[in-house]
């Protein structure tokens, strides 16, 4: 029987957590399937399929706990240079946080680190696996991640994959790992989910124009700024639309 296992952070709402919510759902029943995060909290935690084994990981816990209480407090009173600061220090040094950690005594097949940073760093530090296998979902350039650590970490992994060829490249510009050990593999999308969200009642208002919708979080990485200049260009144009 194969013994994977999976590590994520939480099951928070985030495209991360929606991403890998069908990679569980495929994975055949008769494997033994581990599912190990930081936190027990998060909106999608009803969704896990119920043949994997979840696990918390009480020494990340708190430790997971504090970084994001003080992102999330930084950003709401709006101290921009404060927050790029330490976020800036938490990617240059924040393996420190699972230095401490035990190394795991169980042996897994294959371990997925499913997010980058601080999931990365455990799996590579911590866990007993034949193969390690690491998903990056960010711009390393943008992100600030620190070189020499990440040239320490990931190393170890069998296979790095990324959702698209710009983050493939400035990966490979900060981390050197031969190319052949990445590859491009895009998220998967539940069609059926959304084919079953589509036939729930829609909007009532008789509304006729253009409906754009977007779904993501207000924060700078997402661009929405960019969103209201276009918008204002449409409406000066004579397009008929609200955003949603």
């Amino acid at each position: 029987m194969r013994k994977i296992l999976f590590v994520i952070a939480d099951m928070g709402i985030g495209g991360v957590q929606r991403a890998i919510l069908p990679i569980l759902s495929a994975t055949p029943k008769q494997w033994d399937v581990t599912l190990r995060l930081f936190s027990d909290a998060g909106e999608l935690m009803d969704q896990i399929p119920e043949h994997i084994h979840i696990e918390i990981v009480s020494t990340m816990r708190h430790r997971e706990g504090l970084r994001r209480v003080v992102s999330s407090s930084l950003q709401k009173i709006g101290i921009g240079k404060l927050f790029s600061a330490v976020k800036k220090i938490y990617h240059c040094a924040g393996g420190v946080l699972i230095s401490s950690s035990a190394q795991d005594t169980v042996k897994f097949d294959v371990a997925v680190a499913y997010q980058d940073g601080l999931v990365t760093w455990y799996v590579a530090q911590c866990i007993n696996a034949d193969k390690k296998i690491a998903f990056v979902h960010t711009d390393f350039l943008v992100s600030g991640y620190n070189p020499v650590r990440e040239n320490a970490v990931y190393p170890c992994f069998s296979r790095v994959y990324f959702s698209s060829a710009l983050a493939r490249e400035h990966f490979c510009s900060i981390v050197h790992i031969p190319l052949e050990r990445t590859a491009i593999l895009h998220n998967c999308i539940d069609k059926a989910r959304i084919q079953a969200n589509a036939q729930e009642a829609g909007f009532t208002d008789y509304f006729s124009g253009l409906r754009i919708l977007t779904i993501g979080r207000l924060s700078h990485e997402k661009g929405l700024d960019k969103v209201v200049k276009l918008l204002r260009w449409l409406c000066d144009d004579g397009f008929n639309v609200r955003w949603y």
